[in-house]
């Protein structure tokens, strides 16, 4: 086999032109363009909470709520708190480091009966504890469902089963939780089923 890394452009474009001569059956062409997205699947993602998952909504009172989704009229985890998530977490498992960026997230939403608890956690300022913090969040076994639009092409996400390994880092050690403040209360959760919708 022809090796290509090392070779000048115009060498690299014909060894390339060669290759796909000799396997003039192939679909799908070796070329592609740099930072390329593309090949969307949506993937219908079921979890539980193993710990508070935590809301960072500022409210009227002293508390920080979840965000209610407007079309299910449920609290709910935010986009905005799975892109936290999945850039921490997606470099575990290969993903590109702006995966995050390219992912369509619909808010996760309680299937069925569900808790929500008020927790506190301490709030700090340059390294020194300033007080304490009230957090309404979902109780630990909640479990919520949420639908993915991701990118096959483009940030090394293959498929549902990279999904699942995503999933998998979040459920005993993730290098972030999910919810707000997830390193104090761990915000782990364990996946239930990942599947095409």
């Amino acid at each position: 086999m022809i090796n290509i890394v090392g070779m000048r452009g115009p060498e690299a474009k014909n060894a390339v032109n060669s290759i796909e001569e000799m396997f003039p059956e192939a679909t799908k062409s070796i070329r592609e363009p740099k930072g390329k997205v593309g090949d969307y699947l949506d993937v219908e993602i079921t979890f539980e909470t193993v710990d508070p998952i935590l809301g960072g909504t500022p409210s009227n009172g002293d508390m920080l709520k979840l965000r209610v989704d407007y079309a299910t009229n449920k609290p709910s985890i935010t986009p905005a708190q799975f892109k936290g998530w999945v850039r921490q977490n997606g470099r575990r498992v290969g993903w590109n480091a702006n995966a995050r960026s390219w992912i369509g997230y619909a808010p996760a939403v309680p299937v069925g009966d569900y808790e929500l608890i008020e927790v506190e956690a301490p709030v700090t300022s340059q390294g020194r504890g300033v007080g304490k913090q009230k957090y309404e969040a979902f109780a630990p076994g909640t479990v919520l469902k949420t639908v993915w639009a991701i990118p096959l092409r483009g940030q090394g996400i293959e498929g549902v089963e990279d999904v699942e390994r995503l999933f998998e880092t979040g459920a005993v050690n993730p290098v972030r939780g999910l919810g707000a403040n997830p390193y104090y209360y761990g915000g782990r959760v364990k996946l239930l089923e990942a599947k095409t919708k």
